[in-house]
């Protein structure tokens, strides 16, 4: 009998854990397999046979397919035991459906700045008690009236700093993150130095104390705008909350790490401030990272300018996606436009004011060269208007309707504006 035709009556075999041959119904066995703690499912083989291929019994090792199964099913596992147990009570409800697709990259990197930032505090609150006194055995009371000075005099810069600002936090609130979270730094700098001058505690710790509070005043103020750009189910204050919650773990983790780093590091000035310096960059680097996520649909003066040029050249509005990619919050943006000069620098003279008016008649805002003047009771499709106008040096033609209903179609709140810094509008009485 042929080989081939000895094979139909091979039998099917399903080995576990024991030696089996394979052999057929009549005749000696085509090969022989030793099987340990082995399970096999069916599939085509061949075996060589008196120098021809044999088509044998379909077996297959299916080991390499269970540890593959078991592997994911360990992690994936692990991920719903993480998630059920920790993430849950960290992450908005409805999460991901209920935030921005961006939502989640910013909470990782954001994370990574309150650990670095709860770390440097450790090893600043350190050189504090030590130049107040304390690890030298001062007299308690002299350190604890330093101690309130110090905090005082820091809450009340906080309290000048806020109004000064005022509302540049809500126009432009990555560049104040970013800024808030410099002064931090540079603030727990200061209170590392103050060992090497501890006669000058109270100045130094006050100083650092009001960049303290600047930056907390910054990151407390922007974070509504920022909260509010990643909500998708009117949830802000749920997605508020669980963002002060993200910061509570964060602080825990990085307080635990920065009492291990201040053990290993010692009390050498220069490991500290080496330390500090890695930490720090790391800090700045990971809000970097988190606010580049944040996407804000309200135009101020620099997104209003990426647009208005963008749509002058190519005639398509850009989304607050791409926009957020091409802004700078790190640097200070420069602009060419000056809007809402002083009268005096808008126009030398009346007749020339008139000229102006007359020119721009109808219309909420007026232009003389590079300075651009809101006219009072000017909205905001007028105060967006009058900036494509001025950035307009090639005077093409466009509809100022057409461009307002682009930018609605792509995202944009066209019902407010952070356009003007300064709220310095003309108002004609006749």
């Amino acid at each position: 009998m042929k080989a081939t035709q000895r094979l139909k009556h091979t039998t099917n075999v399903i080995a576990r854990g024991y030696h089996r041959s394979i052999i057929p119904r009549h005749g000696t066995p085509y090969a022989k397999q030793s099987l340990h703690q082995t399970q096999f499912n069916k599939e085509s083989i061949y075996l060589k046979k008196d120098e021809e291929l044999v088509k044998t019994t379909n077996i297959i090792n299916a080991n390499q397919q269970s540890s593959t199964k078991t592997a994911t099913w360990s992690k994936n596992s692990t991920r719903e035991f993480l998630y059920k147990k920790i993430f849950i009570h960290l992450l908005p409800k409805g999460y991901p459906d209920a935030v921005h697709q961006n939502y989640m990259s910013y909470v990782k990197w954001q994370s990574l700045v309150y650990v670095a930032s709860s770390m440097g505090g450790v090893l600043s609150m350190q050189a504090l008690l030590y130049a107040v006194g304390l690890g030298s055995g001062a007299i308690p009371l002299a350190a604890t009236l330093n101690w309130v000075i110090k905090d005082g005099l820091g809450q009340l810069g906080g309290v000048i700093f806020a109004s000064k600002v005022s509302t540049n936090f809500d126009a432009d609130p990555k560049k104040w993150r970013f800024r808030g979270e410099f002064a931090l730094i540079a603030s727990t700098l200061i209170e590392i130095l103050t060992p090497l001058f501890p006669k000058l505690f109270i100045p130094l710790a006050s100083l650092a104390n009001i960049g303290k509070n600047v930056s907390w005043l910054s990151a407390s103020a922007t974070r509504a705008s920022i909260n509010l750009s990643f909500t998708r189910k009117d949830n802000l204050a749920d997605l508020t909350a669980k963002s002060g919650s993200q910061a509570i773990a964060g602080s825990l983790v990085g307080t635990g790490l920065g009492i291990l780093a201040s053990a290993c590091i010692g009390p050498e000035f220069s490991s500290v401030v080496t330390s500090f310096a890695v930490i720090a960059s790391a800090q700045l680097y990971a809000l970097y990272k988190a606010v580049g996520f944040v996407e804000l649909n309200v135009l101020n003066k620099q997104r209003a300018e990426i647009v208005s040029k963008h749509f002058l050249k190519t005639g398509v509005v850009m989304t607050p996606s791409d926009v957020s990619k091409k802004e700078s919050f790190v640097a200070p943006y420069q602009s060419s436009i000056i809007i809402n000069p002083p009268l005096e620098r808008f126009t030398s003279s009346i007749s020339e004011l008139e000229e102006i008016r007359s020119k721009y008649a109808g219309r909420g805002y007026m232009i003389n060269k590079n300075n651009l003047m809101f006219i009072s009771g000017a909205s905001t499709s007028d105060v967006l208007c009058g900036l494509l106008c001025s950035l307009n040096n090639s005077e093409k033609d466009y509809s100022e309707q057409e461009f307002i209903e682009k930018l609605m179609l792509s995202g944009w709140k066209v019902d407010h504006d952070f356009v003007e810094e300064r709220q310095n509008r003309v108002e004609f009485l006749t």
